[in-house]
């Protein structure tokens, strides 16, 4: 489990205590200066997608809490076109392409998005990404 992320969220003082009830504890720590950057970067790559520049800042904070990191690898389909959407994509390294019936239309490399259709529309993709970097 995790505990913490309120006082990195923000500036308030603990809810509660954790006491160590083993013999011994290994955890993963993080500084909130560290998270303070983290999400900047988040918030940054937010701001640059139009469907979210009409955002306030809360709803672009709660925006960059909500995304997770996802890896693909060479050859993988991130979205596959006709399947039916639910998450939106920013590319932040890599390379992938954008297949229609097939046939290679577009190219992101280490920027860009895709996917906003589904968080607007129920619709089915009307495109496949496919991942054509190593990272």
């Amino acid at each position: 489990g995790n505990f913490g992320e309120r006082a990195l969220l923000r500036d308030e003082p603990r809810a509660a205590s954790i006491k160590v009830t083993s013999e011994t504890l290994s955890c993963f720590r993080m500084s909130q200066t560290a998270f303070k950057k983290i999400m900047m970067m988040r918030i940054k790559a937010l701001r640059k997608v139009k469907l979210f520049q009409s955002l306030n800042n809360r709803e672009i904070e709660e925006a960059s809490e909500a995304l997770e990191m996802a890896s693909y690898k060479k050859n993988d389909y991130v979205i596959k076109q006709g399947e039916q959407g639910s998450d939106f994509y920013m590319v932040d390294e890599g390379e992938c392409v954008v297949e229609v019936n097939g046939n290679v239309v577009f190219k992101y490399t280490d920027e860009g998005n895709f996917g906003e259709r589904a968080l607007l529309r129920d619709e089915p993709r009307a495109a496949s990404i496919k991942v054509t970097s190593e990272t």
